[in-house]
């Protein structure tokens, strides 16, 4: 979401007139539509949407970053040409990108495979109990197969 709000923040003059019209399928930049597409429910909130999303992960938002929600607005609806957004967004998400990162790679190191589950953890054996159940469940299935009704020829 950042980095899609840097790339918004940084769109011309033309796309951004796109975005508040509300035609994505016009934007020029490719980078710019595809940000916007993957965006376009939220596109008004994203600050408070990264903000959310850095709570849950335990990462402080600097001020900096949340004061900039009315200016956002303001340029995504094409209401104030803030050449100086792009500059100011970029300065306030580095922080979060920095701590995003590390975050990420913490939760990947933890989820990464220590050779504690072993194939036979995953594998299609049966014991009795699995074995009567399948065995019951396909008794069903013939029976019913047997009871349908023969289709009609047209």
């Amino acid at each position: 979401m950042l980095h899609d709000m840097n790339v918004v923040a940084a769109a011309s003059a033309e796309d951004v007139r796109c975005i508040a019209e509300r035609r994505d399928g016009d934007i020029c930049d490719a980078d710019v539509r595809d940000s916007v597409g993957r965006n376009a429910s939220q596109l008004g909130t994203l600050v408070r949407e990264v903000a959310a999303v850095c709570a849950t992960v335990d990462v402080t938002v600097p001020e900096a970053f949340t004061g900039l929600q009315s200016r956002w607005i303001a340029h995504i609806t094409a209401s104030d040409a803030d050449a100086s957004l792009v500059d100011a967004l970029r300065d306030a998400s580095r922080p979060l990108t920095t701590a995003l990162t590390t975050r990420r790679t913490t939760h990947a190191d933890f989820e990464a495979d220590d050779g504690s589950s072993s194939p036979s953890d995953y594998s299609d054996s049966e014991d009795e109990s699995t074995e009567e159940t399948h065995d019951e469940e396909s008794e069903e299935e013939s029976e019913e197969e047997e009871e349908a009704p023969p289709r009609r020829r047209r």
